[in-house]
């Protein structure tokens, strides 16, 4: 990440949206449509509604299309990194595009929106210095969310020394 010697890590996290299926399972998913609305279309097809297995045909195409951009928003990382010298946020969005954010960590504020359904969990986390703001792990769960938060000012109170 660039840090020097110097610096000490006090958090640091990759984040990557969850997927419950793989490519494999996808696959299979996949081909067991494409079979179940062949016959289905077969079915039509006999009985003189040949039209219908075309459009069947088009949703199995559709079909494809929405897993295979399903897949690649998976491809996302965000990269949170704090240490003694800056907070720094990377993120790679599904098509390779890189942006970072750093910031020094000592005006740091880390908001959090509640979840409104639920007494546990954010709806959205933030983090704000001199007057910019950006959004952290919008692809996570609320209750992720709410211990990433939890996590970060932890980290953030180990920069801060107590006031006496």
């Amino acid at each position: 990440m660039g840090t020097s010697s110097a610096e000490t890590v006090l958090f640091s996290t990759t984040l990557r949206p969850y997927r419950s299926a793989n490519l494999h399972t996808l696959r299979w998913l996949l081909v067991l449509m494409a079979l179940a609305f062949a016959a289905i279309g077969f079915g039509f097809f006999l009985a003189g509604a040949w039209p219908v297995s075309g459009f069947l045909g088009l949703e199995i195409v559709l079909l494809l299309g929405a897993l295979l951009l399903n897949q690649r928003a998976a491809r996302a990382v965000e990269t949170i990194a704090l240490t003694t010298g800056a907070l720094t946020v990377r993120r790679v969005d599904p098509w390779g595009r890189e942006h970072r954010w750093s910031v020094p960590p000592h005006w740091l504020q880390i908001s959090a929106t509640p979840a409104r359904h639920g007494p546990e969990g954010l709806e959205r986390l933030e983090v704000r210095s001199h007057g910019r703001t950006i959004v952290i792990g919008s692809f996570l769960s609320p209750d992720e969310r709410k211990n990433l938060g939890d996590d970060l000012r932890e980290a953030l109170r180990r920069l801060t020394p107590p006031h006496t």
